[in-house]
C-alpha cells in the first residue's frame, strides 16, 4: 500500500478504534476489579491455611526422623549384641504408623 492509502485507512479507522476502546473500557475495568477481588480472596485463604499446613509438614518430618532414628538404634543394638556375643532380635522392627493431622 502506498503512504496516502495507509494514511487514509488510519484516518478512517481511528474513530472506530476510539469507539471500540470506549465501549470496552467499562467491561475491562469490571473484569480487572473481579480479578483483584478473586486474587485477594485466594491470598487471604492461603494466609489462613499456611500455619496448619506448616504444622502438618513439621509433624510429618518429625515422624520420619523418629522412624529413621528408631531404625538406626535397632540396628546399633543388634550389632552391639552380636559383637558382645549375645543374640538379639532381628534389627528390622515394624515401622511405626505415621501420625496424621487434620487440616
Amino acid at each position: 500500500m502506498s503512504e496516502p492509502t495507509l494514511a487514509a485507512a488510519e484516518a478512517l479507522a481511528a474513530p472506530l478504534f476510539k469507539e471500540a476502546v470506549a465501549a470496552l473500557t467499562p467491561e475491562a475495568e469490571k473484569l480487572l476489579a473481579d480479578l483483584k477481588a478473586k486474587l485477594a480472596a485466594e491470598a487471604d485463604q492461603l494466609r489462613a491455611e499456611l500455619p496448619a499446613k506448616a504444622e502438618a509438614a513439621a509433624q510429618h518430618v518429625h515422624d520420619i526422623a523418629s522412624a529413621v532414628l528408631a531404625r538406626y538404634q535397632s540396628v546399633m543394638d543388634w550389632a552391639d549384641a552380636h559383637l558382645v556375643g549375645g543374640a538379639a532380635a532381628d534389627p528390622t522392627p515394624a515401622a511405626p504408623a505415621p501420625q496424621t493431622t487434620q487440616s
